[in-house]
């Protein structure tokens, strides 16, 4: 039976192609979506002076949202260098295993704070878009799904290198 390699290269674009995809993606969520929902739903549609009340819930909510998007643009970073690492060396590396890790965990840690902090928002009543932060959630959920299973994937595959190598 005939096995075709994968050409590394052409993975590693593919990746980074997502990745940029992603990064966009992104940035129109912070940059256009968060503050949208956030002032229509506080201020609501009228150009008011907002109340200082209304002030703080604007500031507060923003920074969540915010601060909850850093580790998503430090995993899309983390992932831009494995795919720079994979064009290089044409092979995953421990160092790659590690950092999908580091990923893993940095995302599952950030989806538990959004999670918890859309259900405080929910309880405030003080965003009525949070049902879409919730779907936001969920692809967060199956996005760390499919990372840890092709973590899983790539750590074997570097052991299986590694036994291949000492053999030779």
């Amino acid at each position: 039976m005939e096995t075709k390699n994968i050409n590394t290269k052409q993975l590693s674009i593919i990746v980074r192609i997502g990745i940029i995809f992603l990064f966009i993606i992104g940035l129109i969520m912070v940059i256009v979506w968060y503050p949208f929902t956030i002032s229509l739903t506080i201020i609501g549609p009228v150009d008011v002076e907002p109340t200082q009340l209304q002030k703080i819930q604007v500031y507060a909510q923003s920074a969540f949202y915010y601060l909850t998007s850093v580790p998503c643009f430090i995993i899309l970073m983390f992932l831009w260098i494995i795919a720079g690492r994979l064009k290089k060396n044409g092979r995953f590396i421990a160092k790659d295993v590690r950092l999908l890790n580091a990923a893993n965990i940095m995302l599952l840690i950030d989806l538990a704070i959004f999670l918890v902090g859309n259900i405080i928002i929910v309880f405030l009543e003080i965003n009525f878009f949070v049902l879409a932060h919730f779907f936001i959630a969920v692809i967060g959920l199956v996005v760390l799904i499919f990372m840890w299973t092709t973590t899983l994937l790539i750590r074997r595959n570097v052991e299986l290198q590694a036994l291949i190598e000492t053999d030779s």
